[in-house]
């Protein structure tokens, strides 16, 4: 037998199909309690301007201290017990929310109503993005059926190379966190050897559209405003190449190779001193990928003595430490 129910991804813990469905029209109202925060108004916002560009109604949010009628309505909360009060009568499983953790959200379709939301906004604005692609694979006949969704991980990301070929543009930045907002995802590393605007070392960065702090700034507001929290990533060991080609940085290599740095020299930990200060503070993560992959040339060159002396692994270990305590400094912890 087919499986005739909605396309939702990630897929729900729980989804029950019901009998009727609920048809959106030219009198459909979306309601928010009158203490609605921003970010509420702003998930509800983005179901508005899906069902709009899917069916061309301009459904209207509501945010009243009491609400006109309980039909041919949407309610989307943060406060289950709240929403309760607000349309007596209505079912909210506060118990089964409070359960799963502060991302579990719950939908509940009829012919009359949609109730959807969770314990906090970001609960909510789940809520809101599967509605969102309820109505992008349904229209404007939405099936009954009741979600119950928690997410099996905490963090769920995508880390996206910018330094190899074209930079993308902020635009196009705003795009994917877009698109991940909507599959609910949550976190976004944008992988970084050299493409960003150092202004200690404006060399680095020049002539490879590298994007810049405030670029970085814009995107972390833009990204938190969907809940995706975004964070730094810029690789501090192997894969320093195209820094190590630069005349100036060229004494910092660990080989002739020129792949990994010179982690027996005080000036590579100066730089990265100078790299992180430059870095940080554009992002309001507290979480940074330092990389440190892929170390081939380590213990082959400048440091062979003191691998020899310690261990390979130990010389790697040494150098973590010591960009753990650099990161620090700036109140991030490394990954």
């Amino acid at each position: 037998m087919a499986d005739d129910r909605p396309t939702l991804l990630p897929q729900p813990k729980t989804l029950s199909a019901r009998e009727g469905a609920f048809t959106l029209d030219a009198d459909t109202e979306i309601l928010l309690l009158p203490d609605a925060s921003d970010a509420l108004v702003h998930a509800a916002r983005s179901l508005q301007g899906e069902i709009e560009a899917v069916t061309g109604l301009r459904v209207p949010l509501v945010r009243t201290a009491r609400p006109a009628r309980t039909e041919n309505v949407l309610l989307l909360t943060g406060d289950p017990a709240a929403a309760a009060a607000y349309l007596p009568g209505t079912p909210w499983p506060e118990d089964a929310l409070a359960s799963h953790g502060e991302q579990a959200y719950w939908v509940r379709v009829t012919s009359t109503q949609v109730l959807a939301g969770g314990r906090g906004d970001e609960a909510a604005h789940y809520a809101a993005q599967t509605l969102r692609q309820l109505v992008r694979g349904e229209g404007a006949r939405l099936p009954a059926l009741e979600i119950l969704d928690w997410p099996s991980l905490a963090y769920r990301g995508v880390m996206m190379d910018v330094s190899r070929g074209k930079v993308p543009t902020l635009a196009t930045l705003e795009r994917v966190v877009d698109e991940m907002s909507l599959y609910k995802m949550n976190v976004l590393q944008l992988y970084t050897e050299h493409t960003f605007v150092f202004p200690h070392h404006p060399r680095i960065g020049a002539g490879c559209g590298s994007l810049s702090g405030d670029d970085m700034m814009a995107l972390d507001a833009y990204a938190r405003d969907r809940f995706v929290e975004l964070q730094p990533n810029l690789n501090s060991f192997g894969h320093m190449a195209h820094l190590l080609a630069i005349p100036e940085y060229r004494h910092l290599a660990e080989a002739e190779i020129g792949w990994s740095v010179d982690v027996t020299n005080e000036e590579t930990y100066a730089l990265f001193d100078d790299l992180y200060a430059d870095l940080l503070p554009a992002f309001s993560s507290a979480l940074f990928n330092v990389g440190c992959d892929e170390t081939w040339d380590l213990g082959k060159g400048r440091s062979r003595a003191l691998a020899e002396e310690i261990g390979v692994g130990r010389v790697y270990l040494q150098h973590i430490l010591r960009l753990r305590e650099i990161a620090a400094r700036y109140g991030r912890r490394i990954q």
